[in-house]
C-alpha cells in the first residue's frame, strides 16, 4: 500500500510540472500488475482500477496539450478500461469513488465531444457510486482513510460544482435524476477542506478551486474581486509545494491572478516562465502562452508586441492542419498590426482571415465568426482599428 501510494504521488506531482510522459509511465506500471505472479496479499486492494483513471486523466491532458489527433476518444476508451478493471476490485469506498470519477470523467470527456445527451447522462451515473461518500467514505479510517476522504471530498466537490453551473434545462434534469440541485457553497467547502487537508487529491482540489475563483467566475460574468485573496494563498502554497526552478501548472492560475490585478508584467513573467516549460512539444500549452502573453501586451496597449504572440499562437494550429480559432487571433494580429501603425502587416494578417473564410468549413465558432465580420468591415472601409480593440477589451 505505502509503496503504490508513493508511486501515485510521483504521478501526480509529474502531471503538475507537465511532465505528463513520466506520469503516464508511473501509472501504467501500477496498472500492469499481474496478479497471477504477484498477487493480492492479507488485506490488499486491488488499485489498478485507480492507476488506470489517473492514467486517463494523464493521457488526457497529454493528448490536449500536445493536440494528438483523436485524444479524447483515446482518453474515453482508457476511461472505460479504467471502470472495468475498477470493477474486479473488492468492496470499499476506494473501489466506488474510481468507478464514480470513471463515470464523471467520461461524461465531462463526451460533452468535449458535444455528445451532451450521453455526456450528462454518464455524468449522472456516477451519482449512484459517489451519493453515500459524505456518510460512509468521509468518516474512513485505518491506513487508507485518508487517501480514501481526500478523493471523496474532491469527487463530491467537483460533482457538485459541476451541477451547480449547468444550464437550467440540464440542471432540471440533474435534479430530477438525482434528487441533488447542486450546492456551489457546499462544493467549494469541500474542494478547500480537501487543500486544507493535504491529502492525495490537494493539488487538484487546489487548482479546481482557484481556476474557479480565477477564471471560471469570470467566463460566468461573476464578480470575483472578493476571491481573490483566496487564489493568492492557493498559489504561495503552490510554491511551497514545487520548486521555484520548476514551473507547473499553478504558474498559469498566478500568471492569470496578476493580470486580473492589472500587474501585466508580473503576468508575463509567470507566462514565459511556463513557457519555457511548455516549449514546442506540449502545442496546446504553447498556443495557450503565447495567446495569453498577446492579450496581456493588448491590455498594456503594446500593440506592437502582441502582434508577434498572436501570429505564433495562430501558426501552431496552422501547423497541425487546425483552423478553428486562426481566423480569431490573426484578425486580433492585424488590430494591434494597425494600431501600431504596421500596415504590411496589418494586411498579411487580414488576407489569413480572408483565406480561411473561403476554406469549405460550416461550423466555425463564435470568435472566428467574430473575425469574419471585422474582416467585413474593413472591407467597407468602417473599420476603426483602436475604436474596435478599445471595444473588445472593455466591452467584449
Amino acid at each position: 500500500w505505502d509503496k503504490s501510494m508513493e508511486e501515485m504521488r510521483v504521478g501526480i506531482k509529474s502531471i503538475f510540472t507537465l511532465d505528463l510522459e513520466e506520469s503516464a509511465a508511473v501509472f501504467e506500471k501500477g496498472m500492469a500488475r499481474d496478479l497471477d505472479t504477484d498477487p493480492l496479499v492479507d488485506e490488499e486492494y486491488d488499485l489498478r482500477g485507480s492507476f488506470g483513471l489517473m492514467n486517463s486523466l494523464a493521457a488526457l491532458l497529454h493528448g490536449l496539450a500536445s493536440l494528438a489527433d483523436d485524444q479524447l476518444r483515446e482518453c474515453q476508451d482508457r476511461v472505460w478500461r479504467a471502470e472495468g478493471m475498477a470493477q474486479l476490485d473488492k468492496e470499499w469506498d476506494g473501489k466506488n469513488i474510481v468507478r464514480g470519477v470513471c463515470f464523471l470523467m467520461g461524461g465531462v470527456v463526451q460533452c468535449m465531444q458535444h455528445s451532451f445527451a450521453k455526456g450528462v447522462w454518464n455524468i449522472l451515473r456516477c451519482w449512484p457510486f459517489i451519493s453515500g461518500l459524505d456518510k460512509t467514505a468521509l468518516h474512513a479510517t485505518g491506513r487508507e482513510g485518508m487517501v480514501v476522504r481526500s478523493a471523496a471530498l474532491m469527487t463530491l466537490g467537483v460533482f457538485n460544482l459541476i451541477i451547480s453551473i449547468l444550464p437550467p434545462t440540464m440542471l432540471r434534469a440533474a435534479t430530477f435524476m438525482t434528487g441533488y440541485d447542486g450546492d456551489r457553497a457546499k462544493a467549494l467547502q469541500m474542494l478547500e477542506q480537501c487543500w486544507h487537508e493535504g491529502g492525495m487529491l490537494s493539488c487538484f482540489a487546489a487548482i479546481v478551486r482557484a481556476g474557479f475563483a480565477i477564471d471560471t467566475k469570470t467566463f460566468l460574468g461573476e464578480n470575483q474581486e472578493e476571491e481573490r485573496e483566496f487564489a493568492h494563498k492557493i498559489v504561495n502554497w503552490s510554491k511551497e509545494i514545487f520548486s521555484q526552478d520548476t514551473p507547473s501548472l499553478f504558474t498559469g492560475l498566478e500568471a492569470d491572478l496578476h493580470a486580473c490585478e492589472h500587474r501585466l508584467e508580473e503576468a508575463k513573467e509567470c507566462m514565459i516562465r511556463l513557457q519555457v516549460t511548455v516549449g514546442t512539444k506540449l502545442k496546446a500549452l504553447n498556443l495557450v502562452t503565447h495567446y495569453k502573453l498577446a492579450t496581456y501586451n493588448l491590455a498594456g496597449l503594446s500593440f506592437a508586441e502582441s502582434v508577434g504572440f498572436f501570429e505564433s499562437a495562430y501558426k501552431v494550429h496552422m501547423q497541425v492542419e487546425r483552423r478553428a480559432m486562426v481566423p480569431f487571433m490573426a484578425c486580433y494580429a492585424g488590430l494591434a498590426a494597425a494600431a501600431a501603425g504596421d500596415a504590411e502587416r496589418s494586411e498579411a494578417n487580414f488576407k489569413i482571415v480572408q483565406e480561411y473564410k473561403e476554406k469549405p468549413k460550416k461550423n466555425w465558432g463564435r470568435q472566428d465568426q467574430y473575425a469574419f465580420a471585422v474582416l467585413a468591415s474593413r472591407q467597407e472601409g468602417t473599420l476603426c482599428p483602436m475604436l474596435e480593440l478599445a471595444e473588445c477589451m472593455c466591452l467584449r
